[in-house]
């Protein structure tokens, strides 16, 4: 269920980020 995995998968995204040094992207924003 994606509603699950959803958290999980951002929470290692921020990780690999911090790691990175580099900032998530905010789809958001982006138009």
């Amino acid at each position: 269920d994606r509603a699950l995995l959803r958290p999980i998968i951002e929470a290692s995204a921020a990780q690999y980020a911090k790691e990175k040094g580099i900032t998530p992207r905010d789809c958001s924003k982006e138009q």
